[in-house]
């Protein structure tokens, strides 16, 4: 998993480079100070990051100068190995903010607002007793950080202070800090 995560972020900065040095071809040498890029539709790669858990996705969301939403898709298949009923668990997790933004300097943004995600899939029981399990949710609030490298590329890092977990067992937590987001977007 750590391959494929490394060989992305690889890949990433190599196409990254390259619109780097055809944007400053581009601009010439005109010193006009820094271009402030417009906002747009964004799909991007997302790693969300959560207490027990590093999942990447896929993140399809809208920014402007001033709000921002998104949509983050991750899939997994899980198998516990010292599992002796070969019980898998198959989810979909589906997180979205819905947020402002508010510019610091050029194309540095703070974000803040609220996330919500929900998982749907076959959870195994841990006990293999016979009751049935709620589709796990949250909600809560967040903070963070956009930077738009170039007019294609949107850099954003989201951390959650707060956040309440309902579990598929019909349990509840308050979780503090437990969640973060980076996503390296494509601006359309």
């Amino acid at each position: 998993m750590l391959k494929k995560i490394a060989k992305l972020a690889c890949l990433t900065c190599f196409a990254l480079s390259g619109t780097l040095t055809a944007d400053q071809q581009m601009q010439g040498s005109a010193a006009q100070g820094p271009e402030i890029y417009d906002g747009g539709f964004t799909l991007g790669l997302n790693v969300g990051v959560t207490t027990s858990v590093t999942a990447p996705g896929l993140a399809l969301g809208y920014i402007n100068d001033f709000f921002l939403f998104d949509i983050g898709f991750n899939f997994t298949n899980h198998k516990d190995k010292n599992d002796t009923n070969k019980d898998h668990e198959n989810y979909a997790d589906f997180k979205s903010h819905l947020g402002l933004r508010n510019q610091v300097y050029d194309n540095l943004y703070v974000t803040y607002g609220v996330v919500g995600s929900v998982m749907a899939g076959n959870f195994s029981d841990d006990n293999h007793s016979n009751h049935s399990h709620q589709r796990p949710w949250s909600v809560g609030a967040f903070t963070g950080l956009d930077l738009q490298i170039t007019k294609h590329f949107l850099l954003s890092g989201k951390i959650a202070p707060y956040q309440y977990y309902r579990n598929s067992n019909g349990g509840n937590d308050n979780l503090v800090f437990a969640s973060t987001d980076i996503t390296l977007s494509y601006v359309f």
